[in-house]
């Protein structure tokens, strides 16, 4: 190979190198080398969207992502206490198990996979209010104050 084939090649070859990866599009997200097909927006709030994505394996799992910029350091702070606290309750019963996360400081986002849990609060909350009393209060407290 000439001088200015291997140059070309170099050059080809560090041009690759560079070139970043897409960590996200409307389609997947990549979380630490995972790539996650992304389903559908089952939530979003102020600072972050929830999808239901799939993993290479199939498998289900809910994947918060959720946007830092123009947040405060103690909301900030909160966000990483929320991965540490499910990180410390992996294997637990009845706790929905973090699967994977990453914080992207560059790109002021933070991804949490988490196990995807069918039935939400929300509707759950119908038949709680069934059981409550006036104005909201749950039967047992309205009960008890009527004496």
């Amino acid at each position: 190979m000439d001088d200015a084939a291997e140059k070309a090649a170099k050059a080809a070859e560090e041009k690759k190198k560079s070139k970043p990866r897409v960590r996200e599009n409307s389609e997947m997200v990549v979380v630490r080398g995972v790539k996650y097909l992304k389903l559908e927006c089952v939530g979003q709030g102020g600072t972050c969207k929830v999808y239901k994505v799939l993993c290479p394996k199939r498998k289900t799992y809910a994947l918060k992502r959720i946007r830092l910029q123009g947040r405060e350091k103690e909301t900030i702070a909160g966000f990483m206490d929320e991965i540490r606290l499910l990180q410390s309750l992996r294997g637990k019963d009845n706790i929905i198990q973090l699967v994977d996360a990453e914080v992207c400081k560059t790109e002021g986002l933070i991804y949490v996979v988490l196990e995807y849990g069918e039935i939400d609060l929300a509707r759950l909350c119908p038949s709680a209010r069934s059981r409550r009393g006036p104005k909201g209060t749950p039967a047992r407290v309205s009960r008890a104050t009527r004496g």
